[in-house]
């Protein structure tokens, strides 16, 4: 983005400007940038000292694995640094023009993922220290990694439970042991495992199925038979017979 005349104008009037605009005034009048942003971190000290701050004792945790979880703990540096605004978060000589009001805006609010060197830049700003630097870049190496699947751990208590479910012995009986139980099987003859629970369902959908037709049939059975005719009037006890 071009720098106006106007922010030109007023930084040789006396007030001091940003470290881009200094970058891109040298770079525009062929100096050296490095050069030009050590002499405007001289005079933003100088222009604006740094207040006697409290060292941050904060160190975010390893449980932080989401936005939000990041989001709060820059939130916390940032309450223990005295709360500093975003321009002056921004604009001070500790993070170099490193981060921009409108990135730290988006990561303490958990919109957007911060970059490492804007959590570096935002801790230096706030006076943190390299623990809690190296806190913040661990918490966002662990939201790029995304949730860790713990694997599954069979333990033999685990795989024995496992076994008598597949046997199909009671669940109030599993925990006996396992030589007072009767299986009802040859301990040489291979044992059928325990159909799928998809396999169970199909099943028992068709034992209901037949239960409920046995169940039609005998109520159609008992049902008497003039119960769905109409009755035929007998003639000869009316006295139309012959």
């Amino acid at each position: 983005m071009p720098v106006t005349a106007c922010t030109l104008r007023r930084a040789l009037d006396g007030r001091l400007p940003t470290l881009y605009t200094v970058r891109a005034f040298a770079r525009g009048a062929d100096a050296d940038e490095q050069e030009a942003a050590r002499v405007w971190a001289v005079a933003a000290a100088a222009v604006h000292p740094a207040p006697m701050r409290q060292p941050i004792t904060y160190v975010p945790g390893r449980g932080i694995t989401t936005l939000a979880g990041l989001a709060r703990a820059m939130m916390r540096v940032r309450a223990e640094a005295g709360g500093p605004s975003l321009r002056r978060l921004a604009g001070s000589p500790e993070a170099a023009g490193r981060i921009s009001r409108s990135a730290l805006h988006n990561a303490l609010t958990g919109q957007r993922l911060p970059s490492e060197q804007l959590l570096a830049g935002f801790a230096a700003a706030c006076g943190a220290g390299e623990e809690t630097t190296r806190a913040l870049l661990d918490a966002r190496a662990r939201i790029l990694a995304g949730p860790q699947t713990r694997p599954r751990v069979w333990t033999a208590e685990r795989a024995r439970y496992q076994m008598l479910r597949d046997l199909g012995v009671p669940y109030w009986r599993r925990n006996e042991d396992i030589d007072t139980l009767d299986l009802g099987v040859d301990p040489d003859f291979p044992v059928c495992r325990r159909p799928s629970p998809a396999r169970r369902t199909a099943q028992r959908h068709r034992r209901r199925r037949s239960q409920r037709r046995q169940a039609r049939r005998t109520r159609l059975l008992r049902m008497p038979v003039c119960a769905t005719r109409r009755q035929i009037p007998d003639r000869t006890k009316c006295g139309s017979g012959p």
